[in-house]
C-alpha cells in the first residue's frame, strides 16, 4: 500500500512520502465516530472489506466494514497528550519487511518503505515528533501610529505582562512556540489552510484573532497580534487553544484585569457629537437666566429711593424743620415725631417697614403689611398676619388696652369658704 496522505488540509502529516508499505495479515479495525481522540493513520484501499470468516458462503451480504471505513493503523491521543499505536500488522515491523522488494499496485517490483514509516509512526508514538512547545507569553500595551505600517506602526507602551487594562486599550499579545522534531527544537509553522488563535473572552470569547508569524528564531517562532480592547470591564482571559490531531494539546490562558475609564480619563463632552445638543441646552439655560435677572432688576422700581426721597421731602417742607428749625433726624424721634403731619409719619413708617422686611425671613414671600392711613390717624397699630389678615380681625376676638375694670367673682370652695377670684 502507498504512505498515508494527510487526514485534512489542516492537519501535518507526519507519515507521509513517497514508497510502498507491507502489512502483511493485516487486521482491520473499525474507529466509528463516537470519540474524537482516535484517528485513522493508514486506511485501507477502496476494494478492501471485513467480513467473518466462519461463514462459508462464497459471497458475503453483511460486511462487517467496507473501504475507508476500515483503519489499519490507529492512534489515540488522550486529553493530557499520552498516545498509544495500534498496528494491525505485526509482521511489518520485521527486519525481513524493511529493505524487501514488494510488488506495487501497477505490478512493478519496488523496495518497501517499511524501515521510514516505522521510524515516523514510532517517533509520534513516544513523543518524539508532534510535540509542541510554548516559550515566552508576554502582552503589553501598544501605541499604533498611521503614518507607519506592518511591524513599525506598532510600538510597546509600558511594562510587560500588565495585571489591569482600561477598556478600548490597544494591547499586542505574544506567544512563542517550538515543535521538538526526534532531537532537536524547530520553528513551529502553521499550515496554510489552518489557523492559531487568540481568544480574549471572560464568560464567552470578546475577540477570536489569528496569530500571525512575527519572528523567527533559531527554534522557534514568535506569534503576535494587537488588537482594541472592548468596551466590557471584567476580568478577561488571553487563551490560546490549539488542538490538532497528531500534535500535542496546547492550551495558554494569562488572566487579567480591564477596568473602566477613571474620572480624568473620559473625553472631553465638547469632543462627543452626540453631546452637542444637551451642551447647547445648558449655555442657552444659562444666558436665559442671565437675561433675565437683568432686566428684573432693570425695570423694578426703586421703591426705597423713592420712600426715602419723599420722606426727605416731607421732611424739609414740615413745621418741624421750617418753622420750629429742628434737625431731619430730631424730627423723626419722639417727642417731635407726633407733630409731623400724617404724610410724614405714613413715609416714615413705611420707609422702617420696607428696611425691615429686607432681613426678615418671613416676609420674603407674604411682603410687607399695607399702611392703612384710617388706622394711623385713630392710633390703632396693625397686628400680625395670618394668611394675608390680622389675627384679631374678624374672629370674634375682643382686643383689649388694659385699661378695663378689673372683674371680681365670689367662689365658694368644698371646705365652705369663700374665696375672691380676680
Amino acid at each position: 500500500m502507498e504512505k498515508p496522505s494527510a487526514l485534512r488540509s489542516d492537519v501535518k502529516n507526519f507519515f507521509g512520502g513517497g514508497g510502498l508499505i507491507a502489512l502483511p495479515r493485516a487486521i482491520a479495525q473499525e474507529l466509528g465516530s463516537s470519540s474524537q481522540l482516535l484517528t485513522p493513520i493508514l486506511r485501507a484501499p477502496e476494494t478492501a472489506y471485513s467480513y467473518n470468516p466462519k461463514e462459508e458462503a462464497e459471497n458475503v451480504a453483511e460486511p462487517f466494514a467496507v473501504g475507508s471505513q476500515i483503519s489499519l493503523v490507529s492512534s489515540m491521543q488522550a486529553r493530557n497528550s499520552a498516545r498509544f499505536t495500534i498496528l494491525g500488522s505485526a509482521e511489518a515491523l520485521e527486519d525481513a519487511w524493511f529493505d524487501r522488494t514488494v510488488q506495487g499496485p501497477a505490478g512493478k517490483a519496488v523496495k518497501s518503505s517499511n524501515r521510514a514509516f516505522a521510524k515516523s509512526l514510532t517517533g509520534w508514538t513516544f513523543m518524539e515528533t508532534g510535540v509542541l512547545k510554548v516559550g515566552k507569553v508576554e502582552h503589553h500595551l501598544s501605541i499604533i501610529s498611521d503614518d507607519k505600517s506592518g511591524n513599525d506602526s506598532v510600538a510597546q507602551s509600558g511594562y510587560l505582562n500588565p495585571t489591569i487594562y482600561r477598556i478600548k486599550n490597544d494591547v499586542t499579545f505574544n506567544i512563542e512556540m517550538s515543535e521538538y522534531s526526534f532531537d532537536h527544537l524547530a520553528p513551529f509553522t502553521v499550515s496554510p489552510d489552518d489557523r492559531l488563535q487568540l481568544e480574549f473572552t471572560m464568560l464567552s470569547p470578546f475577540h477570536r484573532l489569528d496569530l500571525q508569524p512575527m519572528f523567527t528564531t533559531v527554534n522557534s517562532t514568535i506569534f503576535s497580534v494587537t488588537f482594541r480592547l472592548p468596551d466590557q470591564h471584567g476580568i478577561f482571559s488571553f487563551r490560546v487553544n490549539y488542538k490538532r490531531p497528531f500534535m500535542t494539546n496546547v492550551d495558554v490562558k494569562r488572566e487579567v484585569t480591564v477596568r473602566h475609564f477613571a474620572h480624568d480619563e473620559w473625553p472631553r463632552s465638547w469632543m462627543i457629537s452626540a453631546g452637542w445638543v444637551w451642551i447647547a441646552g445648558i449655555w442657552v439655560t444659562i444666558f436665559g437666566w442671565v437675561a433675565f435677572v437683568a432686566l428684573w432688576l432693570w425695570s423694578e422700581p426703586a421703591y426705597e429711593q423713592n420712600r426715602g426721597a419723599a420722606l426727605a421731602d416731607c421732611l424739609t417742607s414740615s413745621e418741624c424743620v421750617l418753622i420750629q428749625r429742628n434737625q431731619p433726624s430730631d424730627c423723626l424721634r419722639p417727642p417731635l415725631l407726633d407733630t409731623l403731619p400724617t404724610r410724614c409719619q405714613q413715609l416714615k413708617r413705611g420707609y422702617g417697614e420696607c428696611k425691615r422686611g429686607m432681613i426678615d425671613m418671613r416676609k420674603r414671600f407674604r411682603g410687607n403689611q399695607p399702611i392703612a392711613v384710617s388706622k394711623e390717624l385713630e392710633g390703632e397699630k396693625p397686628g400680625q398676619l395670618y394668611a394675608g389678615a390680622a389675627f384679631n380681625s374678624g374672629n370674634g376676638v375682643k382686643p383689649t388696652s388694659g385699661h378695663e375694670d378689673e372683674k371680681v367673682e365670689t367662689v365658694v370652695g368644698v371646705d365652705g369658704e369663700r374665696r375672691v377670684v380676680r
